[in-house]
């Protein structure tokens, strides 16, 4: 309930696969004020994160923290600018079940959202299934999404270039190590790798991005961007416009114990 808090700090969020089933994320997304990734589900099936951006995209009343920073319950809009993200699948499962950074993979999604009246855009995640856990799997993926890029392929019958971004997991140095349990292990970290999923290194995301600048064309604020700080604006070049959901707030506590329900609009 806290991200109603704090969105407007946030420029662009993204829900994770294990939590694409989770009617309280739904409800949530569907007040941000910033634009949202949805990633499908662990086996890389994309119906189910379709499901949660209908949902998202449509009003709710639910548990919140206010503007103010009191529990309330809030009703939402819905949030407008919910879109898909394809981050491969299968790593969970017996029979791993491939990536969807193809461009055949991201057409079928593409057309399937249309035909659902969503945002027909879809960001790329190349690292978790698409890169089957494997750093340097990160790289194969971001090659092929720039290809992409420069030969903008538009989709069949709504003609749009389906591809809005991409998403790197990345850290100082390339690969991960184990989180720390005791206070030897903490003295033994490496630092700048990661101790969650394993990463590519700094020097090979700045390289990509410097990549991704010579595509400027795709949006001028690209041409502003230099180097990895062009990341903040490929992720938004097609959510850019930021939506405020208009919002209905009546306080939980401590108003109802002080004076009985109180409303807010804003």
């Amino acid at each position: 309930i806290v991200p109603s808090y704090i969105s407007d700090l946030i420029a662009w969020g993204c829900t994770g696969a294990r939590t694409v089933d989770s009617q309280v994320h739904r409800e949530m997304v569907s007040g941000l004020e910033m634009p949202v990734g949805v990633k499908h589900d662990v086996y890389g099936h994309v119906n189910q994160a379709m499901d949660f951006i209908i949902s998202a995209s449509s009003g709710h009343t639910h548990l919140s923290i206010g503007q103010n920073g009191l529990v309330s319950q809030v009703t939402t809009r819905g949030n407008k600018y919910a879109h898909l993200v394809l981050r491969g699948g299968g790593e969970s499962s017996t029979q791993y079940t491939g990536t969807n950074y193809d461009t055949t993979a991201i057409t079928k999604a593409s057309i399937r959202l249309g035909e659902l009246n969503l945002a027909r855009k879809v960001v790329v995640d190349c690292s978790h299934g698409n890169s089957r856990k494997t750093p340097e799997n990160q790289v194969i993926a971001a090659n092929e999404l720039i290809k992409q890029i420069a030969h903008r392929k538009l989709t069949p019958l709504h003609q749009v270039f389906p591809l809005a971004g991409l998403m790197l997991e990345s850290n100082l140095k390339m690969g991960k190590q184990k989180a720390p349990r005791n206070a030897d292990d903490v003295r033994k970290l490496a630092y700048g790798v990661s101790i969650t999923d394993a990463c590519i290194g700094w020097e090979t995301t700045g390289s990509h991005w410097q990549e991704f600048r010579g595509f400027s064309r795709i949006h001028p604020l690209l041409q502003r961007a230099a180097g990895p700080q062009a990341a903040s604006c490929l992720l938004s070049v097609e959510f850019l416009q930021r939506t405020v959901s208009s919002r209905t707030e009546k306080q939980l506590f401590p108003w109802d114990a002080l004076c009985g329900p109180k409303k807010l609009s804003f």
